[in-house]
């Protein structure tokens, strides 16, 4: 009833704003967990929570005394969000370009944004952001981010899930440590 319930709300949502919605169905378990399980930090930053299906997944990998910042820049969405009871969650309504405001210690980004379609500017300022984080986490419906998340990580891994519609690739992206101080060839910054 609720996976119903969340999918009639996104689907509304999507037809009222096709250019703010990326996907026509919400995040399956499957996508969801394999997203969340990656989680390994107390501070998260979500952009894009939606309905909350990789939001609740990510609250059962977050630790007790972990915080989850969740951006979201359709206010129907974030009222949907704001119903999920844990005090571990805050959910912001605004958009991801300014996640810069919000990472306060982030370790981890998880976002379920459409970032493949979104004109480059906007891309690059969200990248730019995430890569102040340990860690980064990304799904998109094809392969074609990968080049892209590797001049902003020094280590980005797949996995692809086939149990979603449709079927998504996600990434996992880390940072060492030179890595904030190299250019995209890996040799030190002037």
């Amino acid at each position: 009833m609720i996976v119903a319930m969340r999918l009639a709300r996104f689907l509304w949502e999507f037809f009222k704003n096709p250019g703010q919605i990326g996907a026509v169905a919400t995040s399956s378990k499957w996508l969801a967990e394999q997203m969340g399980r990656h989680i390994n930090s107390k501070n998260v930053a979500e952009l894009g929570g939606g309905t909350g299906s990789v939001t609740h997944r990510i609250l059962k990998y977050l630790p007790e005394d972990g915080h989850l910042t969740c951006l979201e820049i359709n206010p129907r969405l974030c009222n949907y969000l704001r119903k999920i009871k844990d005090d571990r969650l805050e959910v912001v309504n605004d958009d991801a370009e300014n996640l810069g405001k919000y990472l306060n210690g982030s370790d981890c980004v998880v976002s379920c944004l459409p970032l493949t379609v979104f004109n480059k500017t906007k891309r690059e300022k969200i990248l730019a952001a995430s890569s102040r984080a340990k860690r980064f986490i990304q799904f998109q419906y094809s392969p074609f981010l990968r080049k892209e998340l590797g001049r902003h990580f020094s280590r980005v891994r797949t996995r692809f899930v086939l149990l979603n519609i449709p079927c998504a690739f996600v990434y996992i992206c880390s940072n060492g440590a030179n890595k904030a101080h190299s250019n995209s060839r890996g040799l030190p910054a002037n």
